[in-house]
């Protein structure tokens, strides 16, 4: 039986219909849309290594700005602002700062490891540098290493406010400790632990507390001054840094 071009184009229609039908599928189901997500990341990041490939002084200008602040704002939000929000808005930077990082940084790396490249750069120092600042800002979310090294720094500044507020002297206007600005204090009646607050929020505060109980004691048994904790980070001695949900 000869096909007439009619019937071409219904049975060509239903096979596009289809396959239309079975990306759509794909791309709702979660595998779907993780794959269409990966897919799309990879082809922002090579877009942005074409766009600065060539361009060698560009895709070193736009690396290292972007790089350095991208890296900058991460630590800053870790040390003031480490609580759900702050966490949140970490990852989003790094996962928009990667792909324009990481493409501008492989153009300038491939571009300064060339042979021919006057002056020329080797590739165990290029790669890696781009690697390491495109990197960077996620270490910071998942070992919390600025918060750490800013409280090591602070923890004496620290150590007199507490004693202040557990002498009777709560703070009545914001002040500095170290690198952190306390906005008030707190101290729970029931164990005598001190409360610095860091953020006054409503919907949940965050601050450090010195317990008052040994080192070796568990600061979760006492009752406050923070309630209903999402994150409650062991620092050293008997400090902790404590966020509520």
């Amino acid at each position: 039986m000869r096909r007439t071009p009619v019937r071409f184009t219904i049975r060509s229609l239903m096979i596009a219909v289809a396959v239309a039908a079975g990306l759509l599928n794909a791309l709702v189901s979660p595998i779907g849309l993780v794959v269409a997500f990966g897919l799309a990341y990879l082809a922002l990041i090579g877009g942005t290594w074409w766009m600065f490939h060539g361009f060698r002084r560009l895709a070193a200008l736009s690396f290292g700005v972007v790089a350095a602040l991208n890296n900058i704002v991460s630590a800053g939000v870790c040390i003031h602002r480490l609580n759900m929000g702050g966490v949140m808005l970490m990852f989003l930077v790094w996962l928009l700062a990667f792909p324009f990082v990481f493409g501008a940084g492989a153009a300038w790396a491939t571009a300064v490891t060339r042979r021919a490249a006057r002056p020329q750069r080797s590739p165990f120092l290029a790669w890696p540098l781009v690697l390491v600042l495109a990197i960077l800002p996620l270490t910071m979310l998942l070992t919390r290493w600025p918060f750490h090294l800013a409280f090591l720094a602070s923890t004496q500044a620290l150590d007199r406010l507490a004693d202040r507020v557990a002498a009777g002297q709560g703070i009545a206007s914001p002040e500095w400790a170290g690198l952190f600005r306390v906005v008030g204090s707190a101290v729970d009646p029931s164990s005598g632990d001190v409360g610095l607050i860091i953020d006054p929020e409503p919907s949940g505060r965050s601050g450090f507390v010195r317990v008052v109980a040994a080192p070796s004691v568990p600061a979760g048994g006492s009752s406050g001054p923070f309630y209903n904790l999402y994150l409650d980070l062991k620092l050293r001695d008997r400090w902790r840094y404590e966020c509520e949900d």
